[in-house]
């Protein structure tokens, strides 16, 4: 007798119940229901055991990643803005990335958020992405303005005679 393990309306597996040919047994509707009522319980401790599995690594990668931005944070390479108030003072001033952190980033995150739920990516998950989208487009505008501050000429220098 084959029984499927059935956890979640997902098939797991099945369990296979034998008996010797010496013994001749048939199996009754009283052994199907107990065979079906052990796969039941079966399947769900495999079901469990593997969301507790998942679990853990997410609960892993949670504290890595948390790891990481602390140490970004106490490193002062990280500093998470959700609007222009946050930006440090350098970047107020600079009025072409005023448009990109305000308008484009939040468009950003929209999508990266969206994109993310649309593939059924856990609560964590999705935050966590757009906190990186968010890190990643905040380094992009500081190291612009780095470039811009560092290949800044005066305007005396300019002219090709001197």
């Amino acid at each position: 007798m084959v029984v499927p393990l059935i956890a979640r309306e997902r098939t797991l597996g099945v369990i296979s119940f034998i008996t010797t040919s010496e013994s001749e047994k048939r199996y009754t509707e009283e052994d199907l229901t107990f065979a079906e009522e052990v796969a039941k319980r079966a399947a769900l401790a495999v079901d469990n055991a593997r969301l507790f599995r998942d679990a853990q690594e997410e609960r892993a990668r949670q504290r890595q990643f948390l790891r990481e931005i602390l140490l970004s944070v106490s490193e002062k390479k990280l500093h998470l803005c959700d609007d222009i108030s946050d930006l440090p003072p350098q970047l107020k001033s600079v009025h072409e990335f005023n448009g990109l952190i305000s308008t484009q980033l939040s468009q950003v995150r929209a999508a990266t958020r969206a994109a993310a739920e649309s593939q059924n990516f856990s609560d964590a998950r999705w935050q966590d992405l757009v906190t990186a989208v968010s890190e990643a487009g905040m380094n992009a505008v500081v190291r612009r303005l780095r470039f811009t501050e560092r290949h800044r000429t005066p305007a005396f220098s300019r002219c090709p005679c001197a």
